[in-house]
């Protein structure tokens, strides 16, 4: 399959930039920041994106209204055949960049042979893509590292990239510990903060005077002790606000905020895979004073469309700690353990405007950096 929508480019020269979509799907989050990613490289050059394995509607709404439309869309074969060619006239004619973008994300340790081995086989071909001249940049992403010897194919395949970036600090910590050089950067998702308006968002509003109701999104249970939590977090805020309401910005979390919707009598709004429920869910931020989760793209677009984040994190969630540390924003954390004596009127009284305006900077840094990058 192929898809061609091309405008003209003038003024530098056009660079090319190969991605898979393939992601978690089911989740908005990774949406917006392969989105995000997309609209960056567009501005740059030409796009081919493989799309085998991606569902229709997935890319009916990833590609929706890009503003600047030069992309070429494949299957896997004539997306490497395009690789490989753009490599060869690299080689003798050197007219442009080859860019081989490896996925935002997070990175997880090695936990089987089967995942070790496809992982060892991924980290050869990379060398030899660079040896052949690509550029290989990896996406603002998180890190964990492997033990044993599975440490050693962390290593081998992240020293064949040209460029890694890392989000949150406990990565970078990872990075330094395997002594992979790295860029510190952001979550791709805070790109939007850069954007007046954005053609998958509504304009942004961050008057939170006249906000009443208080939003959750909890990612599922990962045991029982933490389904508890939950409820017992639902249970102490409920009491505090006039309106609280549930949602879901991934599939997986559906059962769970659907069912603690149900228990409290409240509304439930979840992520369908379509525009419109997108708008949904963003609706639901805009009229959220706070909104309380355990998910980092809930709590950055629940920022990005005014409300107050306040993340509840247990031992898993170190992501979210690390990157809210680097937003400056670590008062606005808490354990889950003790987040059922959480004082919203305390929480409210330390948000300061001036936030945001630091994470509009933020987003700034990260569009030069990304700029930097991807221009060599």
């Amino acid at each position: 399959m192929e898809v061609v929508i091309q405008s003209t480019f003038s003024g530098f020269k056009m660079n090319k930039y190969f991605i898979s979509l393939r992601t978690q799907f089911p989740n908005l989050g990774d949406l917006l920041i392969n989105r995000a990613l997309l609209e960056e490289v567009l501005e740059r050059g030409e796009v081919y994106v493989d799309v085998s394995g991606v569902p229709s509607w997935y890319l009916s709404i990833i590609l929706n209204s890009l503003p600047c439309k030069n992309i070429r869309v494949r299957n896997v074969l004539s997306f490497y055949t395009s690789f490989l060619y753009s490599l060869a006239l690299n080689i003798f004619k050197r007219e442009s960049s080859t860019f081989l973008l490896l996925k935002p994300g997070g990175y997880m340790a090695i936990t089987s042979l089967e995942v070790a081995l496809r992982r060892g086989i991924h980290g050869a071909s990379l060398h030899i893509w660079r040896l052949l001249g690509a550029n290989i940049v990896r996406a603002p992403s998180s890190q964990r590292n492997s033990i044993g010897i599975f440490r050693y194919i962390d290593k081998f395949r992240l020293s064949a990239v040209s460029s890694s970036l890392i989000r949150d600090v406990i990565s970078e910590e990872e990075m330094q510990d395997l002594t992979i050089p790295f860029l510190s950067s952001y979550d791709l998702a805070i790109l939007f903060f850069a954007l007046p308006r954005h053609s998958l968002f509504k304009p942004q509003s961050n008057e939170c005077a006249s906000r009443s109701r208080l939003a959750i999104s909890f990612r599922k249970p990962r045991t029982i002790e933490e389904e508890n939590h939950y409820l017992d977090i639902a249970e102490h805020l409920s009491g505090e606000v006039r309106t609280v309401q549930f949602v879901s910005q991934v599939f997986y979390d559906d059962e769970i905020n659907s069912r603690l919707a149900q228990s409290f009598g409240a509304q439930f709004v979840q992520y369908l895979g379509t525009v419109n429920s997108i708008e949904d869910v963003v609706n639901q931020y805009e009229v959220a004073e706070f909104v309380i989760s355990n998910r980092l793209h809930v709590l950055l677009l629940a920022l990005l469309n005014g409300a107050i984040p306040i993340a509840v994190v247990g031992d898993e969630d170190s992501k979210i700690e690390g990157f809210f540390a680097k937003l400056g924003m670590h008062n606005f954390v808490y354990r889950a353990t003790d987040a059922a004596k959480l004082d919203l009127s305390k929480v409210r009284s330390e948000w300061r405007e001036e936030l945001y305006g630091q994470i509009v900077r933020q987003a700034e840094l990260l569009k030069n950096q990304l700029y930097e990058v991807l221009s060599k």
